[in-house]
């Protein structure tokens, strides 16, 4: 495997959510900085060329696509130190102007205090955005004497027109995925207490757990094409270790362990033909590293390459595009308030 680097932004301080959406039928990357008043910006994926998108408070955990035509939405008022008593849902509806797209109006949705991650899920009966909240409250910094909550907010497309939790007591929450379905999405989050599946069925939310490890970023796919899936980790909040876990019929088992320092980039997928894990520690020799696995004939998980994309970087979030002989990797690099694209083939 080799890897290309292009830098897409040069600096953004407080570069930290990436994503990507569909703006003019075309695809683009995103890119947000956490800082109070901190910039953003939408990429073409095929030409590079960056577009400001203005008017935003900064403080922005994660960013995406919205359900309606060239909107966006984001996380936002969510500051460094966990300072986020106002962190809110905040839907961008962009224009294209001189060739660039910009901000055409903002709207918020919902106030939901220390709204961490977000997801949009789309069900047989409707829409809904997934709000993974750290906690509850914070008097300081430090103060984790609340868990958090998971959330359900029905979304017409409009406007949010019902909330329901359907997870508390989940301490230190970080974790989400969402896997695509046709039948209806699913739903994976976690913290202190686990991983943690929902899924909607006959109008309500089922949540279950599968795993009682502390996880604070899921994988949760067929890694060594055995066609059972595996669960890979962050272990522990901001945690110093990647964990895969091995489906054993009648459970998991931890199968394999890798260092991490502030680990906080996590995904598994096809990456130029092959199944890989990509992970990134924020912090320390701040890595992006891309892992493949198979089987042994006892059937226990090997791991069968290594490559270290790059160092020094410190990866907050990434997104991966697989273009079929090869693949993009956006990277947040959050040591360097710099964004890069990794081609890997």
């Amino acid at each position: 495997m080799k890897a290309e680097k292009r830098i897409l932004i040069e600096s953004m301080p407080g570069l930290y959510a990436v994503g990507t959406a569909t703006l003019g039928g075309e695809p683009f990357y995103i890119a947000a900085s956490e800082l109070r008043g901190g910039s953003a910006a939408v990429i073409s994926c095929g030409s590079g060329d960056v577009s400001e998108i203005t008017g935003g408070q900064g403080g922005v955990m994660g960013i995406m696509g919205s359900v309606n035509e060239n909107c966006l939405l984001s996380i936002e008022e969510f500051y460094q130190g966990f300072d986020a008593p106002h962190s809110k849902i905040v839907e961008i509806q962009l224009e294209k102007k001189d060739g660039k797209w910009q901000t055409a109006s903002r709207r918020q949705l919902a106030e939901v205090p220390y709204l961490h991650r977000l997801g949009v899920l789309e069900e047989p009966d409707g829409c809904f955005l997934a709000c993974g909240k750290l906690c509850v409250k914070k008097d300081y910094t430090d103060d984790w004497s609340s868990g958090g909550t998971l959330e359900m907010l029905s979304f017409d497309g409009n406007e949010v027109t019902a909330r329901e939790t359907i997870h508390e007591g989940l301490f230190k929450h970080h974790a989400m995925l969402i896997e695509k379905d046709s039948a209806g999405d699913i739903l994976y989050f976690g913290g202190t207490e686990g991983l943690f599946s929902a899924v909607r069925e006959n109008g309500s939310w089922k949540v279950s757990r599968l795993l009682d490890v502390p996880t604070s970023e899921i994988v949760y796919t067929d890694l060594d094409g055995d066609g059972k899936r595996e669960i890979a980790i962050v272990e522990e909040f901001h945690g110093d270790r990647l964990a895969v876990f091995k489906d054993r019929g009648s459970g998991y088992e931890r199968a394999m362990e890798f260092p991490m320092v502030l680990g906080h980039a996590l995904w598994g997928g096809r990456i130029a033909g092959r199944t890989a894990l990509v992970s990134g520690s924020r912090d320390g020799v701040g890595d992006l590293t891309v892992r493949e696995f198979r089987t042994d004939e006892g059937g226990s998980l090997v791991l069968e390459s290594e490559f270290a994309v790059d160092k020094g970087i410190g990866p907050s979030q990434i997104a991966v595009r697989d273009l079929g002989d090869h693949a993009e990797i956006l990277t947040a690099c959050y040591l360097l308030g710099r964004l890069a694209i990794y081609t890997l083939s």
